[in-house]
């Protein structure tokens, strides 16, 4: 049997979407490993070096629910570009004025415009990607993510240790600037022909058709009322069962980036380094087929391969005592944590009308952040308390609650395989 066409995924719209998301996320990658040392070269105490992620997570957190109404009613390409310019304003001021308490407001603001980059970016890339592609497409996407998870951190340490911090987040900005110029050549479908532009604007010469309806105007249909805002208006109701879902993955991420340099620190494990580098392209290697699979097999199949992986990932890291099962560990989460990502990603926001798109992706995002730091906060309070074995068990129990979860919500995720076909 001859399948049927496939619509066409690698247009230039796509490509330059694709291209925006990877240099977003080098610049964006920079950061994390770099702000620490910059924050404790200006004589910072070890306790507030923590608020340099804190600020930002709260940043983002705040701005996720109003990014998403905003896209909805501006456009998804003017929230994208402001983001963006703001992420790069941002970083040129922490080379300008290195001051602790400027440090932490820089990085707040910077918080905002990552809430907006990073909001208006899938939502563009998912107004481009055919919706029966659409979980390919967005693996595609994605992608810039994890190869950048690989580059930036060693690009930013390298330029730090010989050149200085300033150097660095200067770095950091040309790519932010990188992204901005990719995302202005990107073209979403409904953007108007230079055509209807000008008939609107009165540039084009009325017919006939047009003349008889102007001497004879037909009476306006009374305008609707305005939709009132409430909390619908920021969250959309359809996309927080996957928003929960993911909550519990990256509970299980964070608890991983956060504590595994420590805890193998702890137990004398060498070449931790590439446990990243394996568990990042575990996830490059993986997420074009995971997104195949859930373009084929639904979001079920897929969340069960996922939560697996997640929980052999925690699982093996609270036995871990060598480099070798450390590896291990790092396969199993760059293969489950791509596949949720894939899964959950296209069942918040596949599927939803063109208006609705950017609450979708905003609401997907708020659980995925507040997983992120909610997640590190109660595993470094569960190892203080009971050390790292325990906390990691403790955490492999997550993704078996998130599938108990899904599968008692069974009817809303057939609800939303429904709104895809």
């Amino acid at each position: 049997m001859v399948d049927e066409e496939q619509p066409k995924l690698w247009t230039r719209s796509f490509i330059m979407v694709t291209f925006a998301n990877f240099f977003l996320f080098c610049g964006f990658g920079m950061l994390p490993s770099l702000l620490p040392l910059h924050f404790r070269d200006l004589g910072a105490p070890e306790a507030l070096i923590g608020f340099v992620a804190g600020v930002y997570t709260v940043a983002c957190v705040i701005m996720r629910p109003l990014v998403g109404v905003a896209i909805d009613r501006w456009g998804r390409k003017g929230v994208l570009g402001i983001g963006l310019l703001i992420m790069c304003a941002a970083s040129i001021m922490f080379a300008l004025l290195p001051v602790l308490g400027l440090v932490l407001v820089i990085r707040f603001i910077q918080g905002l415009g990552w809430g907006m980059a990073n909001t208006a970016s899938p939502t563009l890339a998912s107004d481009i990607i055919p919706q029966k592609r659409f979980g390919e497409g967005m693996s595609w996407f994605t992608q810039g993510n994890a190869i950048a998870s690989v580059l930036a951190p060693g690009i930013s340490l390298t330029v730090y240790y010989s050149f200085g911090a300033e150097v660095s987040v200067l770095v950091s900005a040309c790519f932010f600037a990188l992204a901005f110029v990719c995302s202005r050549f990107v073209k979403t479908p409904d953007e108007p022909k230079a055509e209807v532009a000008a008939a609107s604007s009165g540039n084009v010469p009325a017919t006939a058709g047009e003349d008889a309806a102007k001497a004879h105007p037909t009476p306006k249909a009374p305008e609707a009322p305005k939709a009132r805002v409430n909390l619908k208006t920021f969250f959309e109701q359809r996309s927080v069962l996957p928003a929960c879902i993911m909550f519990f993955v990256t509970a299980c991420y964070g608890a991983m980036t956060s504590f595994v340099p420590v805890m193998s620190e702890f137990r004398g494990i060498e070449g931790v380094q590439w446990f990243f580098v394996i568990e990042a392209l575990s996830v490059v290697a993986s997420r074009p087929f995971m997104g195949k699979l859930v373009d084929r097999k639904g979001y079920r199949p897929t969340a069960i391969v996922g939560m697996t992986g997640m929980c052999l990932s925690m699982a093996t890291l609270s036995l871990a005592g060598s480099f070798w099962v450390l590896a291990l560990a790092a396969i199993f989460n760059g293969v489950g944590y791509a596949t949720c990502y894939a899964t959950f990603q296209t069942m918040a926001v596949a599927g939803i009308e063109k208006k609705r798109r950017g609450s979708a992706t905003a609401t997907f995002y708020v659980g995925y952040d507040s997983g992120m730091g909610l997640g590190a906060i109660c595993a470094g309070l569960l190892a203080g308390a009971a050390g790292y074995a325990v906390m990691y068990r403790v955490f492999a129990l997550l993704p078996l609650l998130a599938l108990v979860i899904l599968f008692l919500n069974a009817d809303k995720v057939a609800a939303r395989e429904q709104a895809r076909r």
